[in-house]
Order: structure tokens, then C-alpha cells, then sequence
């Protein structure tokens, strides 16, 4: 996964702090750079955060139109 890959989120992860993305399963996140092997920063409806990376099928990157 790599910084302007686009990725589905396949969990809910629930943040514990303000700096974290709230994700649910089905979500659409566009990563903005890779935090380290746990972590990305994303973008989610214009809103910008980490995520937890164990939350993400980066195997399954998809396309917006």
C-alpha cells in the first residue's frame, strides 16, 4: 500500500482519539501516506486521519469514478 492508493475498509474500527478515522465496513479511504506497518493517514469524506492499517484490505484496491 503505498501513498494515493484508494482501499475499503473491511472492519469497524472505532478511534480512541480524536486524530483517528472512524471506520465501518464498506468505507472508502484514500491513503495519504503510510505511518508504519500498523498505521496509515487516510482522507474519508473529506476528512483526514490515521487509521489502523490491520483494519484495511489493501488487497483490494478499488477505482472512483
Amino acid at each position: 500500500m503505498e501513498a494515493g492508493s484508494v482501499v475499503r475498509a473491511v472492519f469497524e474500527f472505532l478511534p480512541s482519539v480524536s486524530e483517528e478515522l472512524p471506520l465501518f465496513p464498506g468505507d472508502v479511504i484514500e491513503v495519504l501516506s503510510v505511518v508504519d506497518e500498523f498505521w496509515l493517514l487516510g482522507n474519508k469524506d473529506g476528512v483526514t486521519g490515521k487509521a489502523s492499517g490491520v483494519n484495511i484490505n489493501a488487497n483490494k484496491q478499488i477505482h472512483l469514478a
